[in-house]
């Protein structure tokens, strides 16, 4: 159950990217300046913390319900501010200016 509860959230995860009304706009930005996407090994380095955060959950099972949420609030903080680095959106300030 856990998997196919995990594989759900991940999908889920993956969709809500790909379907945001966002990544149109961005594609049209991007066509009108010239300039073709390409993902970067340095675009993907933020997502290392949340993996090796991810890998260290066993060992903190089953943490206390505010444990947990302080967690949450970390990762889910870390991926706000490091989201726009992830898919490209931050890159494309320096072909506005």
């Amino acid at each position: 159950m856990r998997a196919i509860i995990m594989v759900t959230c991940i999908a889920v995860g993956i969709m809500v990217i790909y379907t945001h009304p966002y990544r149109k706009q961005v594609q049209q930005f991007l066509a009108s300046h010239n300039v073709k996407p390409q993902p970067r090994l340095t675009d993907m380095l933020p997502v290392i913390v949340v993996w090796i955060a991810l890998l260290l959950v066993p060992v903190f099972a089953p943490a206390p319900w505010w444990l947990t949420t302080i967690c949450w609030l970390g990762i889910f903080a870390w991926m706000w501010i490091v989201f726009p680095i992830i898919d490209g959106t931050r890159s494309l300030r320096r072909l506005a200016s």
